[in-house]
């Protein structure tokens, strides 16, 4: 499996299989990350951050909220933005170049879009192989 690293930056986060973008809707607490068409919003922009230990933070432009699971989530929880809470994630090159998956890095499960409608809620599965899974960061500066 290829192993290219995204360097720290500002990006879009768009769904491979969707075509959506990673969305958090406001700056309140525990907002979900839901799909989002391209609006030009701060809120669909995502400040990737590496962690220098093969992690990532992720943290949103708009609403200043980091992209959080919580602890030991489980298939199927939703992603949140929380505020003050950094969470480390995993992003791995998938088989296919310049395609990432986003991992929790406790019960190792995955950010998935499970449905091309707008709001849909990002999730966690188990099936890194899905492109549902899949993730393309386009860089903003």
């Amino acid at each position: 499996m290829p192993n290219s690293s995204i360097p720290t930056g500002e990006y879009l986060i768009r769904n491979v299989r969707q075509g959506n973008l990673a969305f958090v809707e406001d700056n309140n607490e525990r907002t979900p990350l839901t799909a989002n068409y391209s609006t030009s919003s701060f809120y669909e922009r995502w400040n990737v951050i590496s962690l220098g230990n093969g992690y990532y933070n992720i943290l949103n432009v708009g609403s200043n909220t980091y992209a959080n699971t919580g602890n030991r989530a489980k298939v199927g929880d939703g992603v949140e933005g929380v505020h003050g809470k950094p969470q480390q994630f995993d992003i791995s090159e998938t088989r296919v170049s310049g395609q990432y998956t986003i991992m929790t890095t406790d019960t190792r499960l995955y950010w998935t879009m499970l449905d091309n409608q707008i709001k849909t809620p990002i999730t966690l599965s188990d099936v890194p192989t899905d492109p549902r899974s899949w993730w393309i960061f386009e860089r903003r500066r």
